[in-house]
């Protein structure tokens, strides 16, 4: 993980990495109010698939970025409350840190997975109650069956 306060905006961000210094500036995917030579650092707490948090304590808007892809399913929680992960130096996966300390949570919420998740959740109450309904009316035929007729 870098922070680094020296960040550019740029709508070519491919061609424009090539004259970076990574060590100290980066190209962001929107305009950011990151002033150069503020202070501060980040610990990374949680590096795990799909997940990673990260404590910082800046004296002023700084971006952090990760070697992590960047992809639109990763979702930011500063100190719980959302926030838009940046894309960092054309692909990595970056977020904007406020000044004084905070906590960061990147988590990796593919919307198709959760999807598919509420289908198979309808698919298994729709099943239930179809063999729920085809219980009920075998044992109402069963019932019927049995009473004798005069």
């Amino acid at each position: 993980m870098r922070l680094v306060t020296d960040v550019r905006y740029s709508t070519n961000p491919g061609d424009d990495v090539l004259s970076l210094n990574i060590n100290s500036q980066a190209i962001a995917d929107r305009p950011l109010s990151v002033k150069p030579g503020t202070e501060g650092s980040a610990k990374l707490v949680v590096d795990r698939p799909g997940e990673i948090t990260i404590e910082s304590d800046t004296k002023g808007p700084m971006v952090a970025y990760l070697t992590e892809r960047f992809h639109v399913s990763w979702k930011l929680f500063v100190d719980g409350v959302p926030h838009v992960p940046l894309r960092v130096n054309a692909e990595m996966l970056g977020a904007e840190l406020p000044a004084g300390k905070h906590r960061l949570e990147l988590k990796f919420y593919p919307d198709d997975f959760w999807l598919s998740v509420r289908i198979t959740k309808f698919s298994l109450v729709l099943y239930a109650l179809v063999i729920g309904f085809s219980w009920l009316l075998a044992r109402r035929e069963r019932q019927a069956s049995a009473v004798p007729t005069h």
